[in-house]
């Protein structure tokens, strides 16, 4: 009889041991499956467009001439991401982004916001970024302000997930049949330049110097 309560307690105590397995194994499933879920709706709101039908070109400004205040636009960087360096307090990268609607089809209206994507830059130098828009809008972006910076690593990159370049940009496709007199092509709203700057403002030090920022990629968002 004492046998007979033994295993009445074993099998008590397995089965108590068998639902905690369950409910623990759950729960882990339950977590790391908000996790993910969580990352990849970050990760499709801010990258994903899935849009082929745009043509998108940033290009370096390259001063005219010394202090002359007049820049050109001939040279693209790395659609993908590329940094900017050699800064020192009150320099000034300048950038221009061609946006074209490539599509043959007369009926093609494109619709989309604009963002920069991913500025990435040590702590000591993200304080001190500013990004600026001056052409089709007025916009001013920087890094938000940390509370107890000072006890933090000043090397640590800091991460500003995106700028909104343009809320809102509609482009109409190409019309070859849309033609002067001349039968040269009239002006028409296909294309956008968007003219932006990266700035170091006067308070940053020469810690700064020899520091970079990198910048992820120009992105359209349905």
């Amino acid at each position: 009889m004492k046998r007979d309560y033994i295993k009445r307690i074993a099998r008590s105590l397995l089965s108590i041991i068998l639902c905690l397995v369950c409910v623990a194994g759950l729960s882990f499933s339950w977590f790391r499956k908000a996790e993910y879920s969580g990352g990849s709706m970050q990760y499709t709101k801010y990258l994903m467009i899935g849009n082929a039908r745009a043509e998108v070109t940033t290009y370096l400004g390259e001063e005219t001439s010394r202090g002359s205040g007049e820049y050109v636009y001939n040279t693209p960087v790395d659609s993908s991401g590329f940094e900017v360096t050699g800064l020192y307090p009150t320099s000034r990268q300048y950038f221009k982004t061609h946006i074209e609607n490539t599509s043959g089809d007369p009926t093609d209206v494109m619709s989309f916001g604009v963002y920069l994507l991913g500025i990435r830059a040590p702590r000591v130098l993200a304080k001190h970024i500013i990004v600026n828009v001056t052409s089709p809008y007025n916009v001013t972006e920087r890094f938000p302000i940390e509370e107890n910076a000072e006890n933090s690593d000043p090397s640590e990159i800091r991460t500003l997930e995106r700028v909104c370049f343009v809320d809102r940009v509609t482009l109409d496709p190409i019309d070859p049949a849309d033609t002067d007199e001349f039968g040269e092509p009239n002006a028409q709203n296909n294309s956008v330049d968007i003219y932006w700057s990266v700035e170091i403002d006067s308070a940053a030090g020469n810690e700064c110097i020899n520091t970079a920022i990198t910048l992820s990629s120009i992105q359209l968002q349905s």
